[in-house]
């Protein structure tokens, strides 16, 4: 038995129980390990131990999904948290760096070396608001509103090569599931 990415699992619990017997257990089973198993062992064994190890276990099969933890989001020459406050700047237009913390959860003091990294770059431009001097407006420049449509560009490529092989049926029951663990958590204010 092997499961390959983009392999349709539908396999009832006495069967997976089984599956993970056999590749724990059993020396002359023969079974492909790759990503998808060990993250099958993985969400199997969490699911009936400890629901934090489940959704740990989810993370990390996300976040080496979509790259989160290469160097570099999608092979542009911007971090995470770079692409990130590009993109808050982006839809948010004139913004101060404290709704930027606010949407990022981000530490002052990060986004502050950030900021002036992104300005030297001359992607960011601060004004100084009319009513307030001490308050600063950042908005992007023509070269930063560029990289943000290039990044943009770029992740919905990704995600659409990621969906491509998929059912449209299934696409929106990602859809949905990912709404609901939004729902869920914005709920429970954990973010």
């Amino acid at each position: 038995m092997t499961f390959e990415k983009g392999t349709s699992l539908s396999l009832d619990k006495k069967k997976l129980k089984k599956f993970i017997g056999d590749l724990i257990y059993k020396r002359n089973f023969k079974i492909q390990l790759t990503k998808s198993t060990i993250f099958i062992y993985v969400c199997f064994m969490a699911t009936f131990t400890n629901p934090i190890a489940n959704i740990r276990a989810f993370n990390r099969f996300y976040t080496d999904i979509i790259g989160l933890l290469d160097r570099h989001l999608l092979h542009s020459r911007y971090s995470l948290a770079e692409a990130r406050i590009i993109y808050e700047i982006s839809v948010g237009e004139n913004l101060q760096a404290s709704q930027i913390m606010t949407a990022m959860h981000i530490d002052k003091s990060y986004l502050s070396r950030l900021l002036k990294k992104l300005e030297k770059e001359g992607l960011i431009i601060k004004k100084p608001s009319e009513q307030d001097a001490r308050a600063m407006f950042i908005s992007l420049t023509a070269k930063g509103l560029r990289e943000f449509n290039i990044l943009n560009k770029a992740s919905d490529e990704q995600i659409s090569a990621m969906t491509t092989g998929l059912k449209a049926s299934d696409q929106q029951q990602l859809v949905n599931h990912m709404n609901a663990i939004m729902n869920i958590l914005t709920k429970t204010a954990i973010i």
